[in-house]
């Protein structure tokens, strides 16, 4: 409750009489969603398959084009402390045209389609959280999970004004599918259910919408980053961030830094690519090399949040390096950016 005292103007009998008033309440956040979210109600021709065989994955596996798809894995869990933790037991992957549920715990043996998708860069898999799923998929099935996109990240990134925290905070599915599409996305019991066995109609239809909001809330997030713009290179090429990516596989294949030099998709989506495009429209050499590189690309670098990767490259601004590390690891992280512009660079600019 505020005061509102009585203007000077008022008659003298009115004089020194203080008016309460209603203070204004805070603007009352937006309803949380009822409807739930539904696949099929956003893509109803997209083509659902549940697989237990691993030739019928493989097939389906190598139908797939290259792009982004929602991702993610559930396991069976474990309620006894100290029990060890169940292998994958469900691989989900979905886009706009096809939902694939790949039950890997009944089959005889995990297919290599799917280790190819895993592993090529040129499939983006998204995923809240999605570096965990990756650790588990390494650890069971020794699949080095390539071109992964955290949404959360990605989210803090793109939309920064609409969530509140620390930029590392993670950011859950359901909270962003309901910001981002206001549906509701059903999580509870289910979660915690067994993915070994035959999966049931609920199983299906839950971990079918977690794969497929993934991909949407990606195509959603990178509506705003890129907004309308088309960005081409000096030849006139459409730059995505697919073909960014390839040219950094490429790098990684042939820098002697590869153990620290190999970054998360999120990187080249988010920090990269935009400021990569500016870099590549500017009249600089074909041959960049030193200061001159440098300093078409330092305010670019200056706002890079490099902690995003710390863990990653093993050293952050916020954070002292040790003696004891490689010197390698003891370089600045502006170094790894500098080495990706100048061979992306070189390449487009030949």
């Amino acid at each position: 409750m505020t005061e509102l005292p009585v203007s000077n103007a008022c008659p003298s009998s009115f004089a020194g009489l203080v008016i309460p008033i209603a203070s204004q309440p805070p603007p009352d956040k937006p309803p949380a969603p009822t409807i739930l979210y539904s696949w099929r109600e956003i893509h109803p021709n997209a083509q659902f398959h549940y697989i237990r065989q691993h030739e019928e994955a493989n097939n389906a596996l190598e139908r797939l084009e290259f792009g982004v798809y929602g991702f993610d894995i559930e396991w069976k869990p474990t309620f006894r402390k100290g029990q060890p933790e169940n292998p994958v037991s469900l691989i989900q992957i979905a886009n706009h045209e096809v939902i694939l549920l790949l039950q890997v715990s009944a089959m005889r043996e995990f297919p290599s389609k799917l280790h190819e998708f895993l592993v090529n860069p040129n499939f983006g898999k998204a995923g809240a959280g999605i570096q965990g799923d990756t650790k588990k998929l390494y650890k069971d099935c020794r699949a080095d999970v390539r071109n992964c996109v955290d949404l959360s990240l990605l989210a803090r990134t793109v939309d920064n004004a609409e969530w509140k925290g620390r930029y590392n905070d993670p950011l859950g599915l359901a909270r962003m599918t309901a910001a981002y599409k206001d549906r509701k996305l059903v999580k509870g019991k289910i979660t915690r259910s067994n993915w070994e066995n035959l999966l049931t109609e609920p199983q299906q239809e839950y971990a079918a919408n977690d794969a497929h909001a993934g991909y949407v809330i990606y195509m959603r997030l990178m509506m705003l980053e890129v907004a309308s713009v088309i960005y081409l290179d000096q030849r006139g090429n459409h730059l995505t961030p697919i073909t960014i990516l390839a040219l950094l596989h490429h790098l990684e294949n042939r820098s002697r830094y590869k153990a620290y030099l190999r970054m998360k998709i999120q990187v080249v989506i988010t920090l990269l690519y935009p400021p990569l495009v500016r870099v590549l429209t500017q009249g600089i050499s074909k041959e960049p090399r030193g200061n001159n590189f440098t300093m078409h690309l330092q305010p670019s670098l200056s706002q890079m949040p490099t902690q995003v990767n710390s863990r990653l490259f093993r050293v952050s601004k916020r954070s002292k390096t040790s003696s004891s590390q490689p010197a390698e690891l003891r370089r600045p992280i502006q170094i790894s950016y500098i080495k990706i512009f100048r061979f992306l660079a070189k390449t487009h600019l030949r």
